[in-house]
């Protein structure tokens, strides 16, 4: 029997987690879930809770350290684009 609930991703746990830090949900330096929570939490396998971690460190909102877990990192400002010199 099919769910009729939507698939979650690891690129859905890593919006959430992104909007999240950027929120200040996670004061800096905060220890974020690990993957086995996540995994729970959202229903999905540790591999993909994992992506979603790594994919937040790839970008720079996350610091992975290794043996104690993923760190947030401070909240990036949000990015402008220069004003045109006319």
């Amino acid at each position: 029997m099919a769910s009729d609930l939507p698939r979650v991703t690891s690129a859905g746990i890593a919006a959430g987690l992104r909007a999240a830090i950027q929120r200040g949900d996670y004061d800096e330096d905060s220890r974020l879930p690990t993957a086995n929570a996540l995994a729970e939490a959202h229903g999905v396998d540790v591999t993909t809770a994992a992506r979603a971690l790594r994919a937040l460190v790839a970008e720079g909102r996350a610091v992975g350290r290794r043996g104690s877990g993923t760190y947030a990192v401070p909240r990036l400002p949000e990015v402008t684009e220069p004003p045109l010199r006319t």
